[in-house]
């Protein structure tokens, strides 16, 4: 027994350094450490046996007993503990966490008491050995075990789930690339779950990583207009290992896709501000879509010089206010957010238009050799720009310290106290150069991209211009003024510096008049001229060296302004229309006029007082009770008509004698007295209906109106049966007669009714 437990020690000491006592194989319940509760049991033995399993009195996976056993280690540099936890059973309260290694035919047993949970020393363990962990409990007469569980520690790893800042995210097209650092370089299993923000359930997807890359990289498809919500969980791509917990939720901002629109305008500075500089205001649209989740915008100003870009970083807000030189600018803007940038929309903002300034010296040396001088000032560096002006070349461009030494090491010379020099040599004569100087990040001028210190141009050689301004324009042609418009005088080959232009203009009198503006003026308003005068006008740009070339144009003034022709056609205009109207209305009184005359009303006969008497009465006894004013006057008209419309020809001699016997048998005097002139309804209808001209007179009707009124009251006639009025009678004798003639057809019919009656 002795030898026994010598050759077991031995073989302990020399498995586990330190004197560590994880292998000991005894036979017997030793224990190990007065800080651990484990024992090293033999399979013989009553405790931890791995297949002791006894109906009713060892049971496994009896569902009041422990469940869900893990084992795991946690990754760390120095952790080789193994962390083993359980569901509890039922009304149990002591637990034992045992584990066998089956191929050194050794177990051991662990104490928890009422725990669910244990940690397992480094000491107590067979790191590269295949175990088998299980958890029992005591119920009653019982023993409940859960479960086995193989593990080999030094694979069962658990890590720490990836953390969210430590993660890099980038979207573009629809797909998320995830990159962060792995816990150690082996091949790992990585779950990503995602789902759309704030609903919906989760997706996943794997990813596995290369067993040689330190980095993880694994991408996603997602939709590129839509927010996400993202969570990470990863384990050792072994049999054995553990899920690491969830990481916190992830957001994952849409892509930023719409355009910021970048815009910039000048404004106004400050009261007192460094010259050479111009301040800019720019603007920009954030972008509204959702989900985008802007962090910042970053702005970046580029000047055409030999110096490095200057990025601004802003945040909340949608524009900037800041101070440029002179120089030409291209400024880019990109949104950021946590997955990417929107696309970057870039400006330009042109140059300052060229200003002669006093701040800069040029000096021509000789026709190959320029030299530039200015003041010096407190700035960081100074930037020159050679620029050929007739093919707009920049020739050089370069930044230099303000120290003396770096200036002087780059060709440049020290004059006077404060002065400094830029020497150009190996010109082109007759050629205009441009020099502009830039100062960069002023202390004095806080504005951040620099401002400019002068710009001068000059000809290495001068002469006077060759040709004279082109695209001569005369305009706006009054009666005293006009408007001249020029280009500007460009010279193919550079004849000297431009001072002014020169204008001459005359008259057909030889009256002349010269006017001088300067060389940026491109237009002039001549005033004071003659009225409908001819006109020569000369124009011709002027250097040092003298007059150039002229460009000649003719004009004539007009005798009237456009606001007199103007007046005189409205006038015109007006006075027509007045005619024309007053000639019209002229026009339409006297058609009117005539129309009454020649077509004179005529009463309706249908709705007279004789028509409307003739149907209400009896018997023809009514006639004699009408008054003088409306019986004789409608009888007639009512008659014209039934004689207009029955076709009746003229009466025979017969019935002519017969009224005329009539008429003497019958005394008239009464009616001849009302039928006067003066009081006559007959005669005034005929006057109102124009007919003095009738063939009758006066005498022959009422001569008739007395023989018919004497037979109205002396016969017993039944009223007459007439017929509405259609037509028009204007012979008043034929009409009458026509009455008559009717009047006796009636009279005669009555005689013969009454001869039938007798017999």
């Amino acid at each position: 027994m002795l030898t026994i437990l010598t050759t077991a020690l031995t073989t302990t000491i020399h498995r586990l350094p330190s004197l560590q006592p994880q292998s000991s194989c005894l036979h017997t319940t030793t224990k190990i450490n007065s800080k651990s509760s484990a024992k090293i049991d033999t399979i013989g033995t009553q405790y931890c046996q791995e297949d002791d399993d006894r109906p009713g009195i060892v049971v496994t996976g009896d569902p009041k007993g422990p469940s869900r056993l893990r084992c795991y280690r946690r990754w760390s540099q120095n952790s080789a503990s193994l962390q083993c936890h359980w569901t509890a059973g039922k009304d149990l309260e002591q637990y034992r966490l045992c584990y066998c290694c089956d191929t050194c035919k050794k177990c051991m047993s662990f104490e928890v008491g009422n725990g669910s949970r244990h940690m397992v020393p480094r000491d107590d363990l067979y790191l590269n050995k295949n175990l088998t962990f299980w958890v029992e409990a005591t119920f009653g007469h019982k023993r409940l075990k859960s479960q086995k569980l193989f593990v080999v520690p030094m694979t069962a790893i658990k890590y720490k789930a990836p953390q969210d800042k430590k993660i890099k995210l980038v979207r573009s097209r629809g797909h998320l690339t995830l990159t962060w650092k792995k816990p150690e370089v082996k091949e790992i299993h990585n779950e990503i779950q995602y789902r759309r923000q704030s609903f919906g359930s989760w997706n996943q997807t794997d990813c596995v990583s290369s067993e040689s890359r330190p980095r993880e990289t694994c991408k996603v498809s997602l939709e590129s207009s839509s927010a996400y919500q993202l969570r990470i969980r990863r384990m050792l791509n072994l049999p054995g290992s553990t899920w690491s917990g969830w990481s916190e939720t992830i957001f994952i901002p849409a892509e930023i896709t719409q355009s910021l629109r970048l815009r910039w305008s000048f404004t106004d500075g400050p009261s007192q501000h460094c010259p050479g500089e111009r301040h800019v205001q720019l603007r920009w649209q954030p972008p509204t879509d959702p989900g985008v989740d802007v962090l910042s915008y970053n702005l970046t100003f580029q000047p055409a010089l030999d110096k490095p870009s200057i990025t601004k970083v802003l945040q909340n807000t949608s524009s900037y206010y800041t101070a440029i030189s002179l120089a030409p600018y291209s400024v880019s803007i990109v949104a950021i957010n946590r997955v990417g940038a929107s696309v970057t929309e870039t400006i330009s903002i042109p140059p300052a238009p060229p200003q002669e300034t006093p701040n800069l010296n040029i000096t021509i040396i000789n026709n190959r050799t320029l030299a530039a001088s200015w003041a010096h000032r407190k700035v960081r560096s100074y930037c020159i720009v050679l620029e050929l002006v007739v093919e707009s070349t920049i020739l050089s461009n370069t930044c230099q310290s303000r120290k003396l030494r770096e200036i002087e090491k780059n060709t440049g010379r020290h004059l006077a106290t404060g002065m400094f020099q830029k020497v150009f040599d190996g010109l082109e004569p007759l050629k205009r150069y441009r020099v502009t100087v830039h100062a960069n990040e002023g202390i004095v001028c806080e504005s951040e991209s620099g401002y400019t210190i002068g710009s001068s141009s000059v000809c290495t050689q001068e002469h006077a211009p060759t040709r004279g301004p082109s695209k001569v324009n005369v305009t706006n042609i009054n009666k005293r003024s006009v408007q001249l418009e020029w280009e500007e005088l460009f010279l193919d080959q550079c004849q000297g510096t431009l001072q002014e232009y020169l204008i001459f203009y005359r008259n057909t009198r030889n009256h002349s008049h010269t006017v001088t503006v300067n060389s940026s003026t491109l237009s002039l308003t001549l005033i004071n001229l003659n009225t409908s005068t001819l006109y020569t006008l000369a124009i011709c740009g002027v250097t040092s060296t003298g007059q150039g070339a002229k460009t000649l144009r003719n004009f004539q003034t007009k005798d009237y302004d456009q606001s007199e022709l103007t007046a005189i056609v409205v006038a015109t205009s007006i006075s027509i229309m007045v005619a024309v109207f007053i000639v019209a209305s002229l026009c339409y009184l006297s058609i009117k006029r005539s129309k009454h005359i020649i077509c004179p009303t005529i009463p309706d006969p249908v709705n007279s007082l004789a028509v409307q008497s003739m149907h209400s009465s009896v018997n023809t006894s009514q006639w004699v009770t009408s008054s003088d004013d409306q019986d004789v006057t409608d009888v007639l008209v009512v008659m014209v008509s039934v004689q207009s419309d029955s076709n009746i020809v003229s009466p025979s001699e017969n019935d002519e004698n017969e009224i005329m016997s009539m008429t003497e048998s019958v005394g008239l005097q009464t009616y001849n007295d009302s039928f006067s002139s003066e009081n006559d309804p007959a005669l005034e209808y005929r006057r109102q209906m124009g007919l003095e001209e009738d063939r009758c007179s006066e005498t022959e009707l009422n001569q008739l109106l007395g023989t018919e009124g004497s037979e109205l009251v002396i016969s017993d006639i039944p009223p007459l049966r007439l017929q509405p009025y259609t037509g028009s009678g204007l012979n008043l004798c034929g009409n009458m007669i026509s009455l008559l003639a009717v009047y006796d057809q009636n009279l005669t019919e009555r005689e013969a009714g009454t001869r039938q009656h007798h017999l």
